[in-house]
């Protein structure tokens, strides 16, 4: 990433959460880790991350219903969903639930680091404009 990010992983593969934290970390975020969907929402608890990068298809909460969990709770959090078995249905699904980007596997690093940025960007723009909107309201 061209800034430092918080970034939360959520992969049930140990071996390709392992891969994209390393990735992650090795681009300057800090990179905190979930097993599935459940233990994401207690990390989510610890304090929000600016992205969360959630696999789709996990056992005990999938990455749509986290999706959903995380758009009800920290709204300014911006969500990418992962998948290996996407379709056009589950992804214009994620999207509409507010997911900020959705990516097939394998992952191609390089639009994961794109993703992320825009996800940032996105993040920067809706603070700036919270913020013009209260200076006007002052006005």
């Amino acid at each position: 990433m061209s800034v430092e990010a918080r970034i939360l992983v959520v992969e049930d593969d140990p071996a390709q959460r392992e891969q994209l934290a390393g990735f992650l970390a090795d681009l300057g975020a800090e990179v905190i880790e979930a097993g599935d969907g459940r233990e994401a929402l207690d990390r989510l608890a610890e304090g929000p991350p600016d992205i969360v990068l959630t696999d789709l298809r996990m056992p005990r909460l999938d990455g749509r219903g986290l999706l959903r969990e995380v758009v009800a709770r920290e709204p300014d959090v911006r969500v990418i969903v992962i998948t290996a078995y996407g379709t056009v249905k589950d992804a214009v699904a994620c999207l509409r639930d507010g997911a900020s980007d959705y990516l097939l596997k394998p992952l191609d690093l390089d639009e994961v680091e794109f993703a992320g940025n825009r996800a940032l960007e996105e993040n920067r723009l809706r603070r700036e404009n919270r913020a013009l909107r209260r200076r006007l309201g002052r006005i």
